[in-house]
């Protein structure tokens, strides 16, 4: 079974799924890719708020590296 890769492309800021090969000269090429951006961005959506939501909290902290974020999610209208 070939090897599922996601990322981001740094020019168009889309992120593609599809699998990669490396070429010659050991680059890696993608193979097989697709623009899945909104699906990425709903499916992470409905998890962040489902996760909220089993955490009873008013926020969720996100790790990336060493960098920290916030992210605060609240419904429409609510403040």
């Amino acid at each position: 079974m070939k090897n599922l890769k996601i990322g981001v492309s740094p020019l168009s800021n889309r992120i593609y799924a599809g699998y990669t090969r490396i070429d010659k000269n050991g680059f890696e090429v993608w193979r097989e890719k697709q623009n899945v951006t909104k699906e990425v961005l709903t499916a992470t959506l409905e998890y962040l708020i489902k996760e909220l939501k089993e955490k009873d909290g008013d926020f969720l902290q996100l790790k990336h590296s060493n960098l920290s974020y916030v992210l605060e999610l609240r419904r429409e209208g609510e403040e």
